[in-house]
């Protein structure tokens, strides 16, 4: 599910910040976006662009798995089409 892959990314987010002693503010200034807007991204709820992600991997010093999201993305994909199949099976 999208949400799901969203709150992973936003816990992500939330840990490397508070590992690295930035304060929501500071990021949020450094990204160029209000610190309500961080917040919902650290959430799950806040549906982060390519754009800010690129960005946060710079402020935070990581390099982002394109790939490793991208399987999640059709791992999540492939659980909801096989949730759907059991769900028609039983009616």
């Amino acid at each position: 599910m999208k949400k799901e892959l969203y709150r992973q990314i936003g816990r992500r987010l939330r840990e490397l910040r508070s590992q690295r002693g930035f304060t929501q503010k500071q990021v949020a200034k450094y990204l160029g976006i209000n610190q309500k807007q961080l917040a919902c991204y650290e959430k799950g709820t806040g549906i982060i662009s390519i754009d800010i992600l690129e960005r946060l991997a710079g402020c935070m010093a990581v390099i982002i798995d394109t790939y490793w999201v991208m399987i999640k993305v059709q791992a999540n994909r492939l659980q909801q089409a096989l949730e759907r199949t059991k769900y028609l099976m039983k009616t």
